[in-house]
C-alpha cells in the first residue's frame, strides 16, 4: 500500500490521523509526501490528498482510509464483531470530521504563517474539548473498554490543538489531557517485566538478594 499526503497545513492534519492509525496497527505502508508545488491532478484523479493506493483500488476519504486499514488488520480497532461498538466508532469518526477537523486544520494553517480567525477557532476548540471532556468522564476510551480507530484519530487532532492552550486553560480538561489511547493493553508502553520491578516488594527482595550475593562473594 502507498499513502500520498500533503505537507501543507490543512490537508496534513488529515494525514496525522491516518498516520496515528497506521502506527497503532503497526502496518507497513509506503508514504509519499507532496508539497504545494505539486499539481495534484498528476497524483490523484480526485484532485485531493491524502489518498491510499492499494492493489484493489484507491481511496481518498481519510475516514474511509482509516476504516480500510482497520479492516486489513482484522477490525480489532474497529469494534471487532460488536456491531454497536462499530457504529459508535463510525459516529465518533464523523463527529471528529464535521465538528473538529476544521479547527485542527486552522491551527496547522496558522503555523504556516497564514491568517485565521483565531477567536472563532479557539471558541470551536474549547466547545469541542468540553464535549470530549464530558464523554471521557469515568472512561479510558471513546468506545467500549479498549482503544479504537476513533481514539487514535481524535487523539492526533487533540495533540495539535492543545498546543494552542495555556497551562491554566488545559486545567479545564483534565480527562482529555490525561487521555492517551496508546496506553491500551494492545499497545503497551513498556515490557511487563519492567512493570514488575515497579512493585516495591519486588524491589526490596531484589535488593536483599543482591546484598546476599555480594556477602557470599566476599566470604568465598
Amino acid at each position: 500500500m502507498k499513502l500520498h499526503y500533503s505537507t501543507e497545513g490543512a490537508t496534513n492534519s488529515r494525514y496525522r490521523k491516518i498516520k496515528s492509525v497506521i502506527n497503532a496497527l503497526k502496518l507497513e505502508v509506503q508514504e509519499v509526501a507532496h508539497d504545494a508545488s505539486v499539481d495534484l491532478s498528476t497524483v490523484s484523479v480526485f484532485n485531493t490528498l491524502p489518498i491510499l493506493e492499494t492493489p484493489q483500488g484507491t481511496f481518498f476519504s481519510s475516514n474511509t482510509i482509516i476504516r480500510f486499514l482497520a479492516a486489513t488488520a482484522g477490525n480489532t480497532l474497529y469494534g471487532g464483531d460488536n456491531l454497536h461498538h462499530r457504529a459508535q466508532v463510525d459516529q465518533w469518526l464523523d463527529i471528529t470530521t464535521c465538528d473538529f477537523e476544521a479547527a485542527v486544520a486552522a491551527v496547522a494553517i496558522a503555523r504556516d504563517g497564514r491568517e485565521v480567525d483565531s477567536v472563532k477557532i479557539l471558541a470551536d476548540i474549547n466547545k469541542f474539548l468540553g464535549f470530549v471532556e464530558s464523554h471521557l468522564n469515568g472512561k479510558k476510551f471513546l468506545v467500549g473498554e479498549s482503544a479504537s480507530i476513533a481514539d487514535f484519530s481524535l487523539a492526533a487532532g487533540i495533540a495539535v490543538v492543545l498546543t494552542t492552550l495555556g497551562e491554566e486553560e488545559r486545567k479545564a480538561y483534565p480527562n482529555t489531557t490525561a487521555w492517551d489511547p496508546k496506553t491500551s493493553p494492545r499497545t503497551p508502553t513498556r515490557p511487563s517485566s519492567l512493570r514488575r520491578i515497579d512493585n516495591p516488594n519486588v524491589r526490596n527482595n531484589l535488593s536483599i538478594c543482591l546484598i546476599c550475593l555480594a556477602l557470599l562473594k566476599y566470604f568465598l
